[in-house]
């Protein structure tokens, strides 16, 4: 898949079911990403349970210092980098500037 927008735009916290690679290829996009262990953390709803792989949590109301800021790893993606994403790893994406990015899942 291709992702194309402005700065701004951003995915919710979630897990995929492959793992993934995600390339940046014009821009920058910072990428949160916590372990599977999180979910309770997290707040996602049950396992099994529709959308059980997605989190009700916005990471822009993380404080610094909080256990959910803390269990949290931060990279910032440039034209260039790739990062792979294992299956069951809760993320979240935004776009620091207009970018493009490509994700394949495997």
């Amino acid at each position: 898949r291709a992702w194309f927008g402005p700065a701004g735009v951003v995915t919710p916290v979630h897990y995929d079911h492959h793992h993934g690679l995600l390339v940046q290829i014009v821009g920058h996009k910072r990428v949160l990403l916590w372990a599977p262990d999180a979910r309770e953390m997290l707040r996602a709803p049950p396992a099994g349970s529709p959308l059980a792989n997605t989190s009700p949590i916005d990471p822009a109301e993380l404080t610094e210092g909080s256990e959910l800021a803390g269990a949290s790893r931060c990279v910032v993606l440039a034209p260039g980098d790739g990062l792979l994403i294992p299956m069951g790893w809760w993320h979240h994406c935004e776009s620091l500037t207009v970018s493009f990015s490509v994700s394949f899942w495997f």
